[in-house]
């Protein structure tokens, strides 16, 4: 009886150390699993508020491209796109060269800025063009250590070929109508 008693007891404690064991083995799965699925979820959120990010600077984007698209006057539609270029990329200036035909620069139109050239210690300039037509160059500046990123860049060069095709289209309606031969 004795001995039935401690074999009952022996597989008694057995059983509660295998089953403290499975506990301790749930919990560190548990436990391993969770820190897996934050690692997951913080990866996701990240994703996601890049996402959110490009959103919100496309819709920005597609602002500034119909803020100038409405301009008929060519000498507001200028101040228009330098105005919207620095806020696009949240430039501290710009200034915008424009060309006459002949490739010379015929004037300057600045935003938030009365030097030739952008003073800010990062700068960025861009060619507006439409196709072999150079219309000027676009100087933006911005104080701090963040340099224009290239999603700054890449924003800019979509806005810049619109501006080409603001800037063409007012050069156009400016043209006198010739007359119809007849």
């Amino acid at each position: 009886m004795y001995r039935n008693s401690a074999t009952q007891a022996d597989r008694g404690a057995a059983s509660s150390i295998a089953e403290a064991t499975r506990a301790r083995n749930t919990l560190i799965f548990a436990a391993q699993s969770r820190a897996r699925l934050d690692q997951s979820l913080d990866v996701v959120v990240m994703a996601a508020q890049r996402v959110l990010t490009t959103q919100t600077r496309l819709r920005e984007l597609l602002a500034a491209n119909r803020s100038i698209a409405r301009y008929r006057d060519r000498t507001a539609l200028l101040g228009g796109i330098v105005n919207s270029a620095v806020a696009l990329v949240e430039a501290g200036s710009g200034v915008f060269d424009v060309y006459a035909s002949d490739g010379r620069a015929a004037s300057q139109v600045r935003c938030r800025s009365d030097a030739q050239r952008p003073t800010e210690e990062r700068t960025t300039q861009l060619r507006v063009q439409l196709d072999d037509e150079v219309f000027g160059t676009l100087y933006l500046g911005r104080d701090g250590p963040d340099e224009f990123s290239a999603e700054d860049e890449q924003l800019l060069s979509s806005f810049t070929e619109m501006a080409a095709i603001a800037i063409w289209n007012a050069n156009n309606r400016e043209e006198p109508a010739s007359p119809l031969a007849g």
